[in-house]
């Protein structure tokens, strides 16, 4: 796998990969809140998380499109999970990280879906933030905190998840 040789991803911390894993194969499940909202939210509110996440999925697939096209290996490493699957996780729904760029769709605990994203020196930035303001999710969805360094968040991320979730694109 071309993801094994990249140097972000060389020194994988072995222990909280299997920390990870052990999290994702845990019996126990914890209540996530989008099946709570989908049974318990209004029909508005029900009819406005169904908008959301689709507009998550629409910016998602352009954004997965731009990365594709970029010429370096390292610059198209991607993290993606589905938290739907996670039994431990209540409120993240799907996760997608890029060297660049940061993407969540949530549930909150009063039944609304949100997303959190963060750029990073993105080389698609303005492509993607006029892409999320014509499908007005910018009411729908909160930049994220300013962190202070993305590159070294993204790199533990890179040797701390389960190599199933990073693949290049």
């Amino acid at each position: 796998m071309a993801t094994q040789n990249h140097p972000k991803i060389r020194n994988k911390r072995e222990d909280q990969v299997q920390i990870n894993e052990n999290q994702w194969n845990s019996k126990h499940r914890v209540r996530k809140n989008y099946i709570i909202a989908d049974k318990k939210a209004t029909q508005g509110l029900k009819s406005r998380n169904r908008t959301v996440e689709a507009l998550y999925h629409a910016v998602l697939k352009k954004v997965v499109q731009l990365y594709s096209n970029l010429p370096k290996e390292s610059d198209r490493i991607v993290v993606e999970m589905d938290m739907k699957l996670h039994p431990l996780d209540n409120a993240q729904m799907h996760a997608f990280l890029t060297p660049h760029f940061l993407f969540f769709l949530e549930c909150d605990f009063y039944n609304h879906y949100q997303i959190e994203y963060w750029f990073h020196n993105c080389p698609f930035e303005a492509v993607i933030r006029d892409a999320m303001k014509g499908l007005i999710v910018g009411s729908y969805s909160t930049e994220a905190r300013m962190m202070k360094d993305y590159p070294t968040y993204f790199k533990e991320v890179l040797r701390c998840q389960p190599d199933r979730f990073i693949r290049v694109l």
